[in-house]
């Protein structure tokens, strides 16, 4: 390979990476139900975190000690919502 040719997939690569750390993605994480709040929303431990007052997507009946996995919005973790029990 010519030595222009691997500075062009160089930059290429370095372009490419950097469009993707802007990118935004959902994503899980897993999670305990410890805490059923009187307005409906649940208070999850996931990691040694403990998350307060996340709603649930309609039509999961959750109970404190159930394994849930909660979906992070478009990477944005104000955005969360328990999306499935486990």
């Amino acid at each position: 390979m010519k030595l222009e040719q691997k500075a062009i997939l160089d930059a290429i690569n370095i372009v490419v990476r950097n469009r993707f750390k802007e990118l935004c993605f959902n994503y899980y994480i897993d999670g305990l139900i410890v805490g059923v709040n009187s307005d409906g929303t649940y208070n999850v431990k996931s990691s040694n975190n403990i998350f307060n007052n996340i709603r649930a997507r309609t039509g999961l009946n959750l109970q404190e000690g159930d394994a849930v996995q909660v979906m992070i919005k478009n990477g944005e973790f104000t955005n969360k919502f328990i999306d499935d029990k486990l």
